[in-house]
């Protein structure tokens, strides 16, 4: 009941008479890792960090390998003003089990709560090194090299997962799509995923991620000669192309849409999609007639090159 108590003050946040409660249940039961947490919380949010610290470094006495709460120690040690020995406790904590992964996960996340960035992102990279993984925190890496506007390093991480394996292609993409609503992250990932599609040339993942920030940034051209490649590469003799050019007409993209159905009926005579391409050229054309007469200049250019192919 007295536990309870000191948990409805809690939600309450009466952390002094919570604080009071689990100084009397700890008193009773010092081994008992719920009384020492509900009371390290309270002093914590008290402000009180040297009680908050005297209270864990007793329970080390007994628990010197408790990670969980040696990392703990750190971020209080952080809050009480002293950086140096957060530090040392964070490296200490990491150096208990060198090559346990969650150990650099658990250390990353109480130096984000602390708003620690650069460190954080240290933490992981040392982790990755002693997991001898190229994709390992790759997801954390990006978050934070999003958050901290370094938008190609962003892109660098999940080019790691998608090379690593192509199913997490939608991932990557999930990932980067609010990102690159920014137009300097656009470019950003853009140029790092071009300069990779150069050295993995047969990769059809990277290809598929690379059309996909071409047509964000509406570079049709560029995105039909990636479509090129990419049906090459799979053998589809023009299916590629052909959902191509039917995403192309949904975007109301016609002109491009009227080129790449044209490529298909001159490329792929013979392929079951020829009445459908023949078909989607039609309509491609008819949709750039409809508009042809409130079209830009430039607009107007690429229709009539469009209904001259």
């Amino acid at each position: 009941m007295k536990l309870r108590l000191a948990q409805s003050f809690e939600q309450a946040d009466e952390w002094e008479r919570a604080a009071a409660l689990y100084e009397e249940l700890y008193k009773s039961e010092p081994e008992n890792y719920v009384f020492l947490d509900g009371l390290r919380r309270s002093y914590t949010q008290l402000k009180e960090h040297i009680k908050a610290i005297a209270l864990l470094r007793q329970w080390f006495i007994i628990h010197p390998r408790d990670m969980n709460l040696m990392t703990t120690l750190g971020g209080l040690y952080y809050d009480a003003g002293n950086e140096t020995a957060a530090d040392s406790i964070w490296k200490i904590t990491l150096s208990i089990e060198p090559s346990n992964i969650q150990s650099y996960r658990m250390v990353a996340n109480e130096m984000m709560q602390h708003r620690l960035y650069e460190q954080c992102i240290r933490t992981y990279l040392d982790g990755r090194t002693m997991s001898r993984s190229e994709v390992v925190f790759a997801d954390e890496l990006g978050n934070l090299y999003i958050a901290l506007q370094q938008y190609s390093s962003a892109a660098q991480e999940y080019l790691r997962l998608v090379k690593k394996n192509p199913d997490q292609l939608s991932f990557a993409q999930m990932r980067l799509s609010t990102m690159i609503l920014k137009p300097e992250a656009l470019r950003a990932a853009t140029e790092v995923v071009k300069a990779e599609v150069k050295n993995s040339s047969d990769n059809i993942a990277l290809h598929r991620l690379y059309v996909w920030l071409l047509l964000e940034d509406r570079q049709y051209d560029s995105a039909l000669e990636q479509y090129r490649i990419i049906d090459r590469l799979t053998n589809a003799q023009g299916g590629e192309l052909f959902a191509f050019a039917q995403q192309l007409n949904q975007e109301h993209a016609s002109a491009a849409a009227a080129e790449t159905f044209k490529e298909i009926i001159d490329r792929f005579p013979t392929s079951p999609l020829l009445p459908s391409a023949r078909f989607g050229y039609a309509r491609s054309l008819e949709e750039l007639s409809d508009h042809a007469d409130s079209l830009a200049p430039e607009s107007l250019q690429s229709y009539k090159d469009a209904i001259q192919i």
